[in-house]
């Protein structure tokens, strides 16, 4: 099974786990930088913690190895705040800097080959605070945390949920 093969490859990679509220959601292993793109490997250990649609600061391509997951995505609509759908993600998925969406489940041992290019503005979160009127747009600054993978513990010490003890989850 691939699952375990990443799972074993992953314990000497610099290892930074994700969590909202004490409940990890996601395990990314910095895999290097090749010409202006930085590469990953995610472990979806649950949903997105957060129950806003967010955007990233680059533009992105997520393939995916094993498993499979579902994302809401949205778009600003004047008349409805944010207009969502469901997609299941199965191979790839492009994220682009300007788009919006979350995790809201995944298969047990969903792996992806993340790879994004350089910054091209902030991270946020789009709150809806009365649905079809107003979204106010919550910025993230994640700069401290640029090069975190110089600092980082390699997998295998970093606390990571086990293999295989998954199940599917939704928010």
């Amino acid at each position: 099974m691939l699952a375990n093969w990443l799972y074993k490859k992953t314990e000497t990679l610099p290892c930074r786990l994700i969590s909202r509220d004490g409940a990890p959601y996601l395990e990314r292993y910095y895999v290097g930088q090749l010409f202006g793109v930085t590469v990953y490997l995610h472990r979806f250990v649950g949903c997105d913690g957060d129950p806003e649609l967010h955007d990233h600061p680059w533009n992105a391509l997520s393939i995916v190895l094993s498993g499979s997951y579902i994302e809401l995505r949205g778009r600003l609509d004047g008349d409805v705040g944010i207009a969502k759908r469901r997609v299941m993600v199965k191979f790839w998925n492009w994220i682009s800097a300007d788009s919006m969406h979350r995790i809201t489940s995944c298969e047990p041992e969903t792996w992806t080959l993340f790879m994004h290019r350089p910054r091209v503005k902030g991270w946020g979160f789009f709150v809806e605070q009365f649905p079809g009127l107003k979204v106010c747009y919550k910025p993230f600054d994640t700069r401290p945390f640029a090069s975190w993978w110089d600092v980082a513990p390699i997998g295998r010490d970093a606390g990571r949920e086990p293999l295989m003890k998954l199940h599917w989850s939704s928010r």
